[in-house]
């Protein structure tokens, strides 16, 4: 499903392992390090995971600083306001909210930044990536799919029919 809040883009990705996640978010966010601002909302801590990914990677150094510093931690921001507060934050014309946890998590959080979209947002255009553990959630990969238009893997951002070629939204 296309948000009809044309400064509102919706990408979801499926992962197995907090491993899995980050060494496939790395790359997307390499590329959007320099133009996006990136904010994460995380219902578990990735921080040590990026920690130790980073010591490894041979990558710049600067942007190896630059992925550290964009806050691995646990984020369990269920109030609105706070989330408003953070999303106030984003001066940039890009923004870019990683949302990981589960289904019920990311649903929440998605309805605060949506409403807060639509209401106060003015020239800024957001991305929101949502992740979902592919183990975790109890709900079909279809559901999850007709909420999103995009959808972030390995390979990078893509439309969800040219990953799965027999879906129709």
């Amino acid at each position: 499903m296309v948000n009809s809040n044309e400064k509102l883009k919706k990408i979801c990705s499926f992962y197995v392992s907090d491993w899995h996640l980050i060494t496939m978010l790395i790359p997307y966010l390499k590329e959007k390090l320099e133009k996006t601002r990136i904010t994460t909302i995380l219902e578990k801590s990735l921080k040590e995971n990026i920690d130790i990914l980073m010591e490894k990677l041979v990558i710049n150094s600067n942007d190896k600083k630059k992925i550290s510093s964009i806050g691995w931690e646990e984020k369990t921001i269920h109030e609105q306001e706070k989330i408003e507060n953070m999303l106030d934050k984003c001066t940039d014309k890009e923004n870019l909210v990683i949302i990981v946890g589960s289904k019920e998590y990311i649903k929440t959080m998605n309805d605060i930044i949506e409403k807060y979209s639509k209401n106060t947002f003015d020239g800024k255009f957001i991305t929101i990536i949502n992740c979902f553990e592919a183990t975790q959630f109890n709900t079909t990969i279809k559901e999850i799919l007709q909420e999103h238009k995009y959808i972030l893997n390995t390979s990078g951002e893509k439309n969800i029919s040219d990953v799965f070629e027999m879906y129709v939204s």
